[in-house]
């Protein structure tokens, strides 16, 4: 079955750093960007607005397709078969292996999950009172076993030169601290008025979705979902 061994060995390191660079913890930034960060590359071709083209993802993809050229040609059997586990392991493994760590060995801010897509927050400036009514929704989950206690932080993007605050100004009114015991799933909500001044530059209104947080615990450490 196994006509090459090392072509085989090139494929399985070439699936390994392709699954390296889109392994997204315990940061939300993939292990991809952190690596060409580390390197001396930039992960965006513009990385002012984190837009353009994702050289991370590029080269997962290339490292995936090397890979899988690399089995097809160490294999004079089952070809299909083992090029298509190795994509679903490439696909799928990543984000089983970052469940079952967390169901398992996991404690504190490190068993938390968050469901991105489904978090929202919504700005408006009132002038007259020279304040601003914000609410956000943030879905997380403590998959650890033990009680997770933590301060959640607002972060907003910034485009270029505009740096115009909406829902990190939550940020004034805390520190928001959670609790979530082990299993537990909420939909945390945190509303609050916030003064702002009259000379300042705000929106009149916004609604914002994939909102950026960030968790600390007591000990320091930190994790940007």
């Amino acid at each position: 079955m196994i006509e090459n061994y090392r072509l085989l060995a090139a494929a399985g390191v070439c699936l390994f750093f392709s699954m390296l660079f889109g392994l997204s913890f315990p940061h939300h930034t993939p292990f991809g960007e952190l690596i060409l960060n580390a390197v001396g590359i930039p992960p965006y071709s513009n990385m002012e607005t984190e837009t353009g083209i994702h050289f991370a993802g590029l080269t997962s993809f290339f490292l995936l397709l090397a890979g899988l050229f690399f089995v097809n040609h160490s294999l004079n059997k089952y070809n299909g078969r083992v090029i298509l586990t190795a994509l679903a392991a490439v696909f799928l493994l990543p984000s089983a292996l970052v469940s079952a760590y967390q169901a398992t060995f996991a404690t504190g801010i490190y068993g938390v999950s968050y469901e991105k897509t489904w978090s929202e927050c919504l700005y408006e400036y009132v002038e007259e009172e020279q304040a601003a009514n914000i609410e956000c929704l943030i879905p997380l989950k403590n998959n650890g076993t033990r009680k997770a206690e933590f301060e959640m932080i607002f972060s907003e993007p910034v485009y270029g030169d505009e740096e115009v605050p909406t829902y990190s100004l939550l940020n004034e009114t805390g520190p928001h601290i959670i609790e979530l015991y082990p299993g537990e799933n909420r939909l945390i909500r945190i509303k609050s008025i916030v003064e702002v001044p009259a000379a300042g530059d705000y929106y009149q209104w916004s609604q914002s979705n994939h909102i950026n947080v960030q968790i600390r615990d007591n000990n320091g450490r930190e994790r940007r979902l």
